[in-house]
């Protein structure tokens, strides 16, 4: 008896610290999002820790009220979306946790614009290890138009030839930043599939 009440009691305190991971009280969970989220202990610590996050952020950002919005948007748009998936709400809790980190971290970057020398040499010395998917048939005629495009532009990077390097009029390392934002809401919404950023070396 005495051994049963001692498994008992850590099994106890086991599901007290899982279900306090999350952000919010699981013993209140109502929608599909919230239950699958306190089912999962992963997901629960990624719940807790992209809360840990958004209040970090919101205590130093000057855009507080969009801020909030934003945080109010993802909930509802990209989170929810999710439903019950937990593989998906997993890959939308990274993300957004990079996100937010993003905001922290912005803080301690000083900018400082290349030269277009510079630029030029990280460019082409990216190019370099970049290769072209091989056209696959079939394929229509705005298929091959693309990929020769494509391939020429390449071309081009890899040799610095007939290419101009024109200064960014927004300079940002915050993807929550306002300006950036802005920016996004004028393309598709996944980001992920059709902003593929270069990250220079």
């Amino acid at each position: 008896m005495i051994r049963y009440l001692a498994v008992v009691m850590i099994l106890t305190a086991a599901s007290a610290v899982y279900a306090h991971a999350a952000s919010f009280d699981c013993a209140k969970a109502r929608s599909v999002v919230e239950k699958t989220i306190c089912s999962d202990e992963e997901l629960s610590k990624l719940d807790g820790m992209m809360e840990d996050f958004y209040k970090k952020g919101r205590d130093i950002v000057t855009y507080k009220d969009e801020f909030k919005k934003q945080q109010q948007r993802w909930i509802k748009d990209i989170r929810n979306a999710c439903g019950n998936d937990a593989e998906c709400l997993k890959l939308q809790y990274r993300d957004r946790i990079e996100e937010l980190r993003s905001t922290m971290n912005a803080r301690k970057v000083k900018w400082r614009e290349p030269a277009p020398a510079e630029v030029m040499k990280r460019l082409t010395s990216a190019a370099k290890v970049l290769n072209l998917p091989p056209l696959i048939p079939p394929f229509n005629d705005k298929e091959r138009q693309r990929h020769e495009f494509c391939s020429a532009l390449l071309g081009d990077l890899r040799k610095g030839t007939d290419m101009e390097v024109i200064p960014p009029d927004l300079v940002t390392y915050d993807y929550n930043d306002p300006r950036l934002q802005e920016r996004l809401g004028k393309c598709a919404k996944s980001k992920r599939e059709h902003y593929p950023f270069l990250t220079l070396p």
